[in-house]
């Protein structure tokens, strides 16, 4: 298994949160690029959700590449609408 260091993005302009040292749930948290700002609970969220997003369009894709190389010309994915999120990640998802 491998680490990998983890940035928090602003959803809106693409910039860096702020870091905030052993945050509580209320703590705010703020993009240095744009000074859009939540609590860290909602950052978390936030973060959690995309992440979902990408390990599922992940998976999915994985799966279709599978079953094309195994033959099976007729699995399709269900297309996932892309949701925008206030806040993201760097996490890179490795199916």
């Amino acid at each position: 298994m491998s680490y990998q260091d983890v940035r928090v993005l602003c959803g809106n302009c693409g910039s860096d949160a702020t870091s905030i040292e052993n945050p509580a749930p209320d703590d705010l948290v703020t993009c240095a690029g744009c000074g859009a700002s939540d609590r860290f609970e909602d950052v978390l969220d936030s973060v959690n959700d995309h992440m979902l997003q990408e390990a599922t369009a992940g998976i999915a894709s994985a799966l279709s590449t599978g079953f094309k190389r195994g033959g099976f010309d007729g699995f399709k994915p269900a297309k996932l609408a892309k949701k925008q999120f206030r806040w993201t990640s760097t996490v890179k998802l490795e199916v």
